[in-house]
């Protein structure tokens, strides 16, 4: 059974990574990757997977988005 702890950080890792990845797309990334591993330390949650794994590749479309812009 998952700690009520792990469950909640695992939960705000994945909406911060969600949060944070569309102004800051780095950070969007790690805060996906440290909400990956606590939610596989404390067990698997398919809510809390997802939400990370979104986060994660948001940032990653936000920065190719920003790096298109850039050079155009």
């Amino acid at each position: 059974m998952r700690s009520e702890t792990g469950r909640k950080t695992s939960l705000v890792f994945g909406i911060l990574s969600l949060v944070v990845a569309i102004f800051i797309p780095l950070a969007g990334v790690i805060l996906g990757i440290i909400g990956l591993n606590v939610t596989r330390e404390k067990g698997h949650e398919d809510r809390d997977l997802i939400l990370n794994w979104l986060g994660i590749g948001l940032s990653i479309v936000a920065w190719i988005i920003y790096f298109i812009s850039y050079l155009g």
